[in-house]
C-alpha cells in the first residue's frame, strides 16, 4: 500500500495548484487587472483606462469588464462599452496565437474625432509613448489571432470633424456587429454583418467577407434613406449653400484587397437612387428652393481604383425643376451655389488641409497613399445621360418688367460622355413659354470646345420681348411666332475666342404691333421669311439669299400733337427731356465710359428682298376731321442689298394711292453700308387735291374746290448728306369756300395763291432738302400740304425776304442802322433802301411803315458826348486826355469857368500816399463828369432825332426808284434788341411792310 501516500502527496499538490489557480483567477488576476493594466496603458501611451467591475472565470477562461472606459489625458472620452466579455479556448497554448470562442462588446460608445490637422483622435491615442525597439521582428511571423464570434450589440458611434468652420458632428446608434470565425490564419476567411442606424435618419448595412492573410474585405453594402443633408455634410458642404433636402438610396457590391501592387479598391453594381431632392442657397429668400429633382438614379456603376475608372452607364434624371433669374445688377441667383474658390473650402472659407485629406484616406500611411490609381488621371465615362419630365423658369428681373422664359417639358439625352473622349452627343427638346418647341440636336467637342448642331425651333412667343421693348420704346408686340431651321456651328479661333456661325432660314409669321400712345397698327406682317441665311461672327458676316414679306403693313400716324407714331414709338416722350434729347443722351459727358476701338463692320449681303401684297397707310389725327390715305397693291424687289460701300442695291417698287393714283419708286440704294447711299426717285400721279381738304381747312382757312397734284422726289444720300428734291405740280388749283379754323393762319391766302400761279393756272413749286443724317434735328419733313402751307406763310409773314431776292438780298433789307445820336445813313444803307424802293415800285399793293426809333438811354448819352466835345474844343482838344493831362485840364478848367463862372471845378481830395499824376487824373475825370451833369438832353430833342432818322430812310427810298412818298408811313416804334442789332454801337430799327 506504498503507493497511497505519493497519490495522496500528488492530490494534495493537485488541489493545492488547483486552489492557487483558482484563487489568482477569481481573486488576484482581477485586482491586478485593475491596478496594472490603466497604469500599463498610460505609460504607453499616455490614456487613461477605467474599469468598472473585473470578473475573470479562470476554469471557463472568459473575463468580463462592466463600465470599460478609455479617455485622453484631459478626460475627453475616446472609447467605452458597458460590458466587454472575452471567452478564450486552451488551444491558444499549442496554437501559439489567441484563440477566443467570443468576444463581445455590449453597448459600446465610441468617439472619434478628426482634428484640423487631420489626425484621428484614435490613432493618435494608441501611438506608444515609448522608444520603439529595434525592428528585431520585421521578418517574423503574425500572431495567430481566431475569434469563433465577435459582436457588438446596440453600438454608439460619435464622429466629429474638426476642419470646418463649424465642427461637423454625426452619430451612429444603434450599431450591431456579428463577425463569424475571424482569424488571421493565411487563406482563412470570417464572415461579417453591421447594421447601424443614423441618428438623422438612413440606415447602414455593411455584409461579406473579411480575411487577413492576404487582407481581403468583399461583399455588399446597402445605405437606405439617407438624408441628402447629411450626405451633403459628410462630403464637405459649402457655406454658401442651404441643407439640401430628399433622401438618398445606395447599394453596391464592394471588394478591397491588398496584391503585390498595393490595395485594389473595388465597387461594382452601384446603383444610387435619389428622390426629391432640394437645393437654394443659405441665404436665400423665401420658401421656393431653386432646384428640385424628383428622381435621380445612376444604375450599374462601377469603380476601379487600381485602374483609376469610374463607369456610369446610366444616368437618369427625372423631374428636374430649376427656377433661376437674373437680378437687377446682373447677378444670377444660381451663381450663389457655386464655390467661392476652386479648392474644397471649409465654412470659414480656407481650404482643407493636404495633409489632412491624405491622413483620412490612408491614416496608417501617415498621409501617403498606398492605393493604385492615386498618382493616376481618373477616367470618368458616362455613356447615357438622361433628364425627362422637366423644367427649367429663368426669369429676367434686370427688364423693366421680369421676363419669363418657361423650358418645359424638357428632355436632355447626353450620349457617348468620357473624360478622354474626343465629343459627346448631345439633343434637347423642349417646350417653350408653353406655345413654342426647341429642338438641338448634335456633337460637342470636348478636346476642344465647339460642336455642331441643328436647330429646330417653331413659334416661338414673339411677344414674351415685350419688357425689354418697354424701357426704350411704345412699341407693343401682341402677336407673331418666330421659326429658326438650321445648323449652328460653335467653335474657337486663332486667338481661342468663340465663333459662331449658322446656315439656315428663319420665319416671322402673324406678327402685329401697335403704337402704345396711340393705340393703333404700326407694323404687321403675316409672313417674313429669311431663307438661305448664312451667319459668321469671326470675321462677322451675314448673308441672306431671299427675304420675302408677305401682306406686309406699316402705318404712318401723326398724333394729336403732332408727333409721328415712328418718333413717339422708337423714342416715346417720356423718355424724352425738355430738350427733345433723350434722357440717357442727355447724360453729361463726363459720365460716359471710355470709348472702345471700332469694331470691325459686319459684312451683310441681302440678295433679293420682295414684297408682295403689302400696303402702307398714312394718317393724320391732328386734325378734325382726320385725314387718312393709304398706298395698296405695293409689291416689287430690292435685289443686292450689301454693306460694300461700292454695292448698289436695285428698287423697283409699284402701288396706287387710294386705287386710282399710280405711284412708282425706282434707283439704287445702300442702306447696309455705314457711308449710306440712296438714289432713289418716287413719282406720284393725278392725286386728287380735293383730298387733302381737311388740311386746307385746318391751316388756310379754305376748302379745296379742284386741282390735281403731280409729285416727284428725288433722294440723294453720299456720305450721309442728304440732298432731296422735292417738285410739286398743282393743276388748276382752286379755293373753296372759307372754313372757320382756330389754326388757319391769317393771311392773305387767295392772294398769295394769285401771285405763285402762272397764266396757265398752273403752281409749280420745287422744294430741295439738304442736310445730314448724324443731325438728330435734322428731318425730311415735306408732306404736300405742309410744304405749300409753309411756302405760303414764308410769302406772307417774310415778304422782305421775297422783296430782297428781287435784287440778290433776303430778309436783311428790312433793317437800318444809325450810330448812337445819329441820322446819318452810310453808303451802304442808302443803296440798301434804294434798292428795297424798286422792288416796292414792283409791287404796288404794298406799302411800307418807317418807325420812330430811339434807345433813351444811348442815344441820350451819346448827344451829351457830342456836346461835351462841342464845349471842350472839338475832338482835338478831348485827345489831350492821353497825350497831355496838363493841358487838358487847363481845357476843362476853362469849360467850367464858361459854364458856372467858378475858377475851376472841385478838386478831390489827395488821399495819403497818392502820387500827383494820379491824383492829378482822377480830378481829370471827376471834372468830366461834373460838366457832364450839368448837360441835359430832353425828350423832345431825342423825338427830334428819331424824325430826322426817318425823314432819312424816306429820302433814301425814293432818292433812285421814283417810290411815291404816299405808300410810305411814319410810325411809333423802338429799336431792335441788341440781338438783332447789325453792330455794336448803333441802334436799329425794322421796317415794316403790309
Amino acid at each position: 500500500m506504498r503507493w497511497i501516500k505519493p497519490l495522496a502527496w500528488t492530490i494534495a499538490v493537485l488541489a493545492l495548484l488547483v486552489g492557487a489557480y483558482a484563487w489568482a483567477g477569481y481573486r488576484l488576476a482581477p485586482r491586478l487587472i485593475q491596478s496594472k493594466l490603466p497604469a500599463a496603458i498610460a505609460a504607453a501611451t499616455g490614456q487613461r483606462l477605467t474599469l468598472g467591475a473585473i470578473v475573470v472565470r479562470p476554469f471557463q477562461l472568459s473575463v468580463e469588464a462592466t463600465d470599460v472606459a478609455l479617455a485622453e489625458p484631459d478626460g475627453t472620452p475616446l472609447l467605452g462599452a458597458q460590458r466587454l466579455f472575452v471567452d478564450a479556448q486552451l488551444a491558444s497554448i499549442w496554437r501559439r496565437g489567441v484563440v477566443l470562442r467570443a468576444l463581445v462588446l455590449d453597448e459600446p460608445a465610441v468617439n472619434l474625432v478628426l482634428r484640423k490637422d487631420g489626425s484621428l483622435n484614435l490613432v493618435t491615442a494608441f501611438e506608444s509613448k515609448q522608444p520603439a525597439p529595434p525592428d528585431e521582428a520585421a521578418g517574423s511571423r503574425l500572431l495567430l489571432v481566431s475569434i469563433g464570434e465577435i459582436a457588438v450589440n446596440r453600438g454608439v458611434v460619435d464622429a466629429t470633424d474638426l476642419r470646418r468652420g463649424e465642427p461637423l458632428t454625426e452619430r451612429l446608434a444603434p450599431l450591431n456587429l456579428r463577425v463569424q470565425n475571424f482569424t488571421t490564419r493565411a487563406g482563412s476567411e470570417g464572415s461579417f454583418h453591421l447594421a447601424a442606424r443614423g441618428e438623422q435618419g438612413g440606415a447602414l448595412t455593411l455584409e461579406g467577407q473579411l480575411g487577413v492573410r492576404p487582407f481581403l474585405l468583399e461583399g455588399n453594402l446597402r445605405l437606405e434613406a439617407l438624408a441628402a443633408d447629411t450626405a451633403w455634410r459628410l462630403a464637405g458642404q459649402y457655406g454658401r449653400i442651404a441643407a439640401p433636402t430628399g433622401t438618398i438610396d445606395l447599394k453596391t457590391a464592394y471588394r478591397i484587397a491588398s496584391t503585390d501592387a498595393g490595395v485594389d479598391v473595388n465597387l461594382a453594381a452601384l446603383d444610387i437612387d435619389a428622390r426629391e431632392l432640394a437645393l437654394r442657397a443659405a441665404d436665400a429668400d423665401g420658401a421656393q428652393d431653386w432646384i428640385r429633382i424628383a428622381s435621380f438614379t445612376v444604375g450599374g456603376a462601377s469603380v476601379d481604383v487600381r485602374d483609376a475608372l469610374v463607369r456610369l452607364p446610366d444616368i437618369r434624371v427625372q423631374g428636374l425643376d430649376v427656377r433661376a433669374w437674373r437680378e437687377a445688377d446682373g447677378a444670377i441667383n444660381l451663381a450663389a451655389l457655386l464655390p467661392a474658390h476652386a479648392e474644397v473650402a471649409d465654412e470659414a472659407g480656407a481650404p482643407a488641409p493636404a495633409a489632412a485629406q491624405s491622413a483620412v484616406a490612408d491614416p496608417a500611411a501617415g498621409g501617403a497613399s498606398a492605393t493604385p490609381g492615386a498618382d493616376r488621371r481618373w477616367r470618368i465615362e458616362a455613356p447615357q445621360l438622361r433628364v425627362t419630365e422637366s423644367r427649367v423658369e429663368f426669369e429676367d428681373r434686370a427688364a423693366p418688367q421680369p421676363v419669363r422664359y418657361v423650358l418645359a417639358p424638357l428632355g436632355i439625352d447626353v450620349d457617348g460622355y468620357a473624360s478622354d473622349a474626343p465629343s459627346v452627343d448631345i439633343a434637347l427638346r423642349s417646350g417653350f413659354n408653353e406655345s413654342g418647341h426647341i429642338g438641338v440636336a448634335g456633337t460637342w467637342r470636348l478636346d476642344q470646345p465647339g460642336g455642331e448642331f441643328t436647330v429646330d425651333a417653331r413659334k416661338l412667343p414673339v411677344p414674351f420681348v415685350q419688357p425689354y421693348l418697354d424701357a426704350s420704346t411704345d412699341l407693343v408686340l401682341t402677336s407673331g411666332n418666330l421659326s429658326v431651321d438650321g445648323k449652328l456651328d460653335v467653335g474657337r479661333d486663332a486667338k481661342a475666342r468663340t465663333k459662331v456661325g449658322f446656315e439656315g432660314s428663319v420665319t416671322l409669321a402673324d406678327f402685329h404691333s401697335v403704337d402704345r400712345a396711340l393705340r393703333e397698327d404700326f407694323v404687321t406682317v403675316a409672313s417674313l421669311a429669311l431663307t438661305g441665311i448664312r451667319y459668321a461672327s469671326a470675321p462677322a458676316s451675314l448673308r441672306v439669299r431671299d427675304v420675302v414679306a408677305r401682306a406686309a403693313h406699316f402705318k404712318l400716324v401723326i398724333a394729336p400733337d403732332q408727333s409721328t407714331n415712328i418718333a413717339d414709338v422708337l423714342s416715346p416722350p417720356r423718355l424724352r427731356d425738355t430738350s427733345g434729347t433723350t434722357a440717357q443722351a442727355a447724360a453729361p459727358q463726363a459720365a460716359a465710359p471710355p470709348a472702345k476701338p471700332a469694331a470691325r463692320p459686319m459684312a451683310v449681303r441681302i440678295d433679293t428682298l420682295s414684297l408682295a401684297a403689302s400696303s402702307a397707310n398714312f394718317a393724320d389725327l391732328s386734325i378734325r376731321p382726320s385725314f387718312a390715305t393709304g398706298i395698296e397693291e405695293l409689291e416689287g424687289t430690292i435685289s443686292g442689298l450689301s454693306s460694300d460701300p461700292a454695292a448698289r442695291a436695285d428698287v423697283q417698287l409699284d402701288g396706287k394711292v387710294d386705287r386710282y393714283a399710280p405711284v412708282q419708286v425706282r434707283g439704287q440704294v445702300n442702306y447696309l453700308s455705314s457711308s449710306t447711299f440712296t438714289d432713289l426717285a418716287a413719282d406720284f400721279h393725278n392725286i386728287e387735291l380735293p383730298t387733302f381738304t381737311p388740311y386746307s381747312g385746318k391751316f388756310m382757312g379754305y376748302k379745296i374746290e379742284k386741282g390735281k397734284l403731280d409729285a416727284h422726289f428725288h433722294y440723294l444720300v453720299e456720305n450721309r448728306k442728304l440732298d432731296a428734291q422735292h417738285k410739286f405740280v398743282l393743276d388748276q388749283f382752286t379755293l373753296g369756300e372759307r372754313v372757320d379754323s382756330d389754326d388757319a393762319v391769317h393771311l392773305p391766302i387767295k392772294l398769295a395763291v394769285a401771285l405763285l400761279k402762272d397764266r396757265n393756272g398752273v403752281i409749280d413749286i420745287d422744294l430741295p432738302v439738304a442736310g445730314s443724317l448724324d443731325d438728330p434735328s435734322f428731318r425730311v419733313a415735306p408732306l404736300v400740304w405742309k410744304a405749300l402751307r409753309n411756302l405760303l406763310v414764308k410769302i406772307a409773314t417774310a415778304p422782305f425776304a421775297l422783296l430782297g431776292s428781287l435784287f440778290g438780298g433776303g430778309e436783311e433789307v428790312r433793317f437800318v442802322d444809325f450810330d448812337y445820336g445819329s441820322a446819318v445813313l452810310d453808303a451802304a444803307a442808302q443803296q440798301q433802301l434804294a434798292n428795297l424802293g424798286k422792288a416796292l415800285v414792283e409791287r404796288p399793293q404794298l406799302k411800307l411803315d418807317v418807325p420812330l426809333v430811339v434807345d433813351p438811354q444811348r442815344d441820350r448819352a451819346a448827344l451829351v458826348e457830342a456836346r461835351l466835345d462841342t464845349l471842350l474844343g472839338g475832338a482835338e482838344v478831348r485827345a489831350l486826355h492821353a497825350t497831355d493831362p496838363e493841358a487838358y485840364q487847363k481845357a476843362i478848367d476853362a469849360a467850367w469857368r464858361t459854364q458856372t463862372g467858378e475858377r475851376q471845378a472841385p478838386r478831390p481830395e489827395r488821399e495819403q500816399g497818392e502820387d500827383r499824376t494820379a491824383w492829378a487824373l482822377r480830378t481829370i475825370d471827376a471834372t468830366e463828369d461834373a460838366l457832364r451833369a450839368r448837360i441835359t438832353v430832353t425828350e423832345a430833342e431825342l423825338a427830334a432825332l428819331a424824325l430826322e432818322r426817318a425823314d432819312a430812310v424816306r429820302e433814301a427810298l425814293a432818292a433812285g426808284s421814283g417810290l411815291e412818298p404816299e405808300r410810305v408811313f411814319v410810325t411809333s416804334g423802338a429799336p431792335e434788341t441788341a440781338g438783332e442789332a447789325a453792330t455794336p454801337g448803333r441802334v436799329r430799327l425794322a421796317l415794316g411792310v403790309e
